[in-house]
């Protein structure tokens, strides 16, 4: 009998579907392991393992392309998982931030191959090299970055249960990115394990080819052991560094998001009776709060002198909502505490004509031509305090449409796809890094500085850090308070990867935060980054009202990134993109010499 010769179109097919699974199949366990390091369920560790099937699959793959489109489209869906709890918000706006986001992990996995190939650079260094420098830009780049979900933040605690880590105290030396470092210098170390040679035998050029596993993971063990003592002395040195103190409540509401876009009167009004009642509440805590913290624009009027006073003088639809400020003022001297509240601030009014109804009239309203996102103090005299502090880093499309301002026509075709609001909701940024000086024991008395932060920006680094450090590096504050109205999401994951990314704040600044969230997580972190007390009802923190007290230590100590910011990341990030260019400028020299790498460097690309 004969057989048929193999048909060489078929087995092309075969071999090419074959390397299309084992791509979908490594890229897609990378997704797998990293959606399990972040909240829900939080397992940090496995983000140490996380990115070696991918850089494996990177190194061994005979098809750039493949690697490329594949690793995007897997990036991509992993995004849209991630960040789920921003569709209902603004569809348009979430398929283009994962759509855009999905470039990084196929650039960065290019990158690596590249190192691997150019200068036989081991896994264990151009690993965490290319992906902290990922992190930086994506954290930077494109109206003012998106720094979700770094590597970092897996390892930070959500839960008061959780406990401190040792190694993110690294952080205060260089940042969150020396936390993902780190973590990816372990899946570095694991790449190598798994695809370099132990034993290198005969001539070698490239030095790359020298740093064995069994070297490498000496180099790793090393790093990670300096690690781990470090941040021990941190943990252990905090107790003796406590320069102070201040008992501080915080009132969660659980106001749905429609109640504030959709708002009536009687819905306004029981809201505002349930703020005050869950303050008074917050009051009669132990310990004695202060200091009252309330969540982001949780009062339905505009606060400052001038839009009080054109409540008062008008006689048109905002009359009489200048009773806000008169009954926080009473409330805070009631309780005799400080109030911090969220509200808007308001300026430059004008009559706005809407459009015709069925009856053909048309509706006329007021509106301010500027308007801020702000936190304003009262003390226990009554009286809101001469300054207050305006949100100087908005939210891209949430707060501000970023790139279009002078195109009133592109501009409106950017809200209706990509916005929330179908109208211009503009809010104009702040300009001054405030802190409020609120006194420990009564007026009078010794004080202490309190930074207020809104929403996101306590997501920032850059942003915290100047909050807390003035720009000649001195320490500025001694708490930094956040104010987020969590509404939008509904419970989602999003809260406590929110926390997760606090906490990192918290280590680099070496200072504690107070947290006041509508619909959670509300409550203290310390400035090791331990969490809690948060709010609680029945065992749950999200989508739960209450408030909590607790007395915020000081941390005395400075830190280096306080001090120095991301300039060892900048340096990090120069020097990886310095190399890519020598690297490609020395290109056909450093091919030349492609004759005395090992067999084994070219047997293990099988993909």
């Amino acid at each position: 009998m004969s057989s048929k010769p193999p048909d060489p179109v078929r087995r092309a097919r075969r071999v090419r579907f074959g390397t299309f699974v084992a791509h979908v199949a490594l890229l897609g366990a990378t997704a797998v392991m990293l959606a399990l390091a972040f909240p829900h369920p939080g397992w940090g560790w496995v983000a140490h393992v996380a990115l070696v099937p991918a850089v494996v699959a990177a190194l061994r793959s005979k098809s750039v392309w493949r690697l490329v489109w594949v690793a995007y489209l897997v990036s991509v869906a992993w995004w849209l998982w991630q960040l789920r709890w921003l569709e209902p918000i603004t569809r348009g706006g979430y398929a283009g931030l994962c759509a855009y986001m999905g470039v990084y992990l196929p650039v960065g996995l290019v990158l690596v191959r590249w190192f691997d190939r150019r200068y036989a650079a081991p896994a264990l260094l151009s690993l965490p090299a290319v992906w902290v420098s990922l992190e930086l830009v994506r954290g930077w780049a494109l109206a003012g970055g998106f720094g979700w979900f770094a590597l970092s933040h897996s390892q930070a605690g959500y839960e008061p249960w959780h406990g401190v880590s040792r190694i993110i105290q690294v952080a205060d030396l260089f940042g969150e990115h020396a936390v993902s470092f780190l973590v990816a210098m372990t899946n570095g170390a694991l790449v190598d394990t798994l695809t370099r040679p132990w034993i290198v035998r005969g001539q070698v050029v490239r030095l790359g080819k020298r740093l064995t596993p069994g070297l490498g993971l000496a180099v790793w063990a090393g790093v990670m052991l300096g690690a781990w003592v470090y941040g021990g002395y941190r943990i252990d040195q905090q107790g003796d560094a406590v320069s102070g103190s201040l008992a501080v409540g915080v009132v969660q509401t659980s106001v749905p998001q429609d109640n504030k876009d959709r708002a009536t009167a009687e819905q306004e009004a029981a809201d505002w009776t349930r703020l005050v009642e869950l303050t008074r509440y917050a009051s009669t805590l132990e310990p004695a709060p202060g200091l009252i913290v309330w969540p982001e624009t949780m009062v339905p009027a505009s606060l400052n002198p001038s839009a009080v006073q054109h409540y008062t003088n008008t006689s048109m639809g905002t009359r009489g909502r200048e009773r806000y400020h008169h009954q926080i003022g009473a409330l805070a001297y009631e309780l005799g505490v400080h109030l911090a509240v969220g509200a808007p601030a308001s300026f430059d009014w004008r009559t706005v004509s809407g459009p015709a109804g069925t009856s053909g009239m048309r509706y006329v309203f007021e509106a301010p031509n500027r308007r801020y996102n702000s936190v304003f103090m009262y003390g226990p005299d009554g009286g809101q305090w001469g300054e207050w502090y305006d949100k100087i880093h908005r939210v891209p499309f949430g707060e501000y449409i970023p790139w279009v301002e002078r195109w009133p026509d592109v501009k409106k075709r950017v809200m209706k796809y990509f916005s929330p609001y179908d109208h211009d909701y503009t809010l104009q940024a702040g300009e001054k890094w405030l802190v409020f000086e609120v006194p420990r024991g009564g007026v009078g008395g010794e004080r202490c500085r309190v930074a207020p932060s809104i929403c996101f920006e306590d997501a920032v680094p850059r942003v915290a850090r100047r909050m807390v450090y003035g720009e000649d590096g001195v320490k500025r504050a001694d708490v930094l308070v956040n104010l987020t109205n969590d509404g939008w999401y509904a419970g989602a994951p999003e809260g406590p990867q929110h926390v997760q990314v606090a906490a990192l704040r918290c280590i680099e600044n070496r200072v504690p935060m107070v947290r006041s969230v509508n619909t959670g997580i509300s409550g203290m972190i310390d400035s090791v980054g331990r969490v809690g007390p948060v709010v609680t009802m029945n065992g749950r923190s999200q989508l739960v009202e209450g408030a909590v007290s607790a007395t915020v230590s000081f941390d005395g100590r400075t830190s280096l990134f306080g001090r120095f910011g991301h300039l060892p990341a900048l340096v990090l990030a120069g020097l990886t993109g310095l190399l890519v260019v020598v690297g490609r400028w020395m290109g056909v020299e450093l091919d030349g010499q492609a004759n005395v790498v090992a067999a084994s460097d070219q047997a293990r690309r099988v993909l």
